[in-house]
């Protein structure tokens, strides 16, 4: 197969970073479709926002369990009543949840690659390595794949999730690489329960073959040089509020 000059590929990452939000998981900045026969208006959409980062918040910090309308409400500081008007169930929150975790980590992704216009594959794996210490954002998704195993709702909002963050790591891989998409997000979600420390623990070394591992999948080599070090688990931020 023919393999594209560096040069091109770069401008394939940046252009696919782009393009309207996609699906790569990260931080939350909300805003959802209302609900059916509801109209938008400036208000409402703010409450609605409001209300997406008070369900995140609580279900970093205190997990699946905790996570219940009645606890996003007062998070809110808003009525019950109030809530469910927005939204009419937890699995319907969630999935804006999930929509809110798609645009922003999209966001958190392009601006990492124009930052780094010499190697823009690694500035998106280093920053989708770096988006699962942010705001409890592991924690936010350990949470969900364990309300997931009783939640046929919520396991098709996370199929459409990951289908689209599988479909969007394809856009800027090599054609030769496309079919291993699956597997770049595979490593990096696995790989988050060594390096948010529920599974074990990583360091520096493992974090440099993570990083070599995910360019080789991508279709891209190493390159020479190093570059910015991704926290290890051992490095995490007080304040990220993860495990």
């Amino acid at each position: 197969m023919t393999r594209r000059k560096p040069a091109e590929a770069s401008r394939d990452v940046v252009a696919a970073a782009q393009r309207e939000p996609a699906s790569v998981p990260g931080r939350a900045t909300p805003r959802g479709k209302p609900p059916p026969g509801r109209s938008a208006t400036a208000r409402g959409g703010a409450t609605r926002d409001r209300i997406v980062l008070a369900a995140r918040t609580v279900a970093v910090q205190r997990g699946p369990g905790g996570l219940t309308l009645r606890a996003v409400a007062a998070q809110s500081a808003i009525s019950l009543s109030n809530l469910q008007y927005h939204f009419a169930s937890q699995d319907e929150l969630l999935r804006a949840v999930l929509d809110a975790e798609l645009a922003s980590g999209e966001a958190f992704v392009a601006q990492a690659i124009a930052a780094c216009p010499d190697d823009p594959p690694g500035a998106a794996i280093d920053a989708l390595l770096e988006l699962q210490h942010q705001r409890g954002a592991a924690r936010l998704f350990f949470s969900l794949w364990a309300m997931a195993t009783t939640s046929r709702s919520l396991r098709s909002a996370l199929h459409a999730f990951y289908a689209g963050f599988v479909e969007r790591i394809a856009l800027v891989a090599p054609p030769e690489a496309k079919q291993r998409a699956w597997l770049v997000v595979a490593l990096l979600e696995g790989a988050s329960l060594f390096r948010c420390g529920v599974a074990g623990s990583s360091d520096g070394v493992q974090e440099a073959a993570l990083r070599t591992q995910l360019r080789a999948l991508m279709g891209y080599p190493a390159v020479s040089g190093a570059r910015p070090t991704v926290r290890s688990s051992s490095a995490r931020s007080p304040s990220s509020g993860q495990p």
